[in-house]
């Protein structure tokens, strides 16, 4: 088996087809355990009582999706997602660093990644965002009162972490 994402590609599932544990971990490119686990999480058969166990791609995609959709968090504009809290957090002004790289969101935008430290577990958190939003966001007025010298600067390019000079 191949690490290669950790998002399953439920897609690849076909509506009407009827899959076995070890077809869907081929699709799926998972580990027949990992499909043993999540039918033992409430991923239900076709019918229980024979054997190979057989399952339908819609509720198989079903599944997969509301185990994704449990896991999603909506953010407010000033939060970043840690890993290790599991939790959106308001991490504190004088901790967050704005780096604007060259990468582009869409056609207009580039690409901003805010770096910050969780002020609960003190790990690392990121939120990668586009410039426009950034600019009009919580984080790029506080950076502005925080530091003086970004208030200046017509790209905003606000490391702050960095020297200038």
């Amino acid at each position: 088996m191949s690490r290669r994402s950790c998002r399953r590609n439920r897609m690849r599932l076909r509506l009407h087809r009827s899959y076995t544990m070890r077809e869907l971990a081929e699709v799926l490119d998972v580990h027949v355990r990992t499909i043993q686990s999540w039918h033992k999480q409430g991923m239900s058969a076709i019918d229980e009582q024979t054997r190979p166990l057989l399952f339908l791609g819609n509720t198989t995609r079903s599944f997969l999706k509301t185990r994704l959709e449990k896991r999603r968090t909506a953010l407010g504009p000033d939060e970043i997602y840690c890993l290790r809290c599991a939790t959106g957090v308001i991490p504190r002004p004088d901790r967050v660093s704005i780096e604007v790289t060259d990468r582009r969101l869409g056609h207009h935008s580039k690409l901003v990644v805010v770096r910050a430290e969780c002020p609960h577990c003190r790990g690392k958190v990121v939120r990668l965002a586009s410039l426009r939003s950034i600019c009009e966001s919580v984080w790029w007025t506080k950076l502005q009162q925080a530091d003086k010298r970004l208030s200046g600067i017509s790209i905003p390019y606000c490391n702050t972490d960095s020297r200038i000079g």
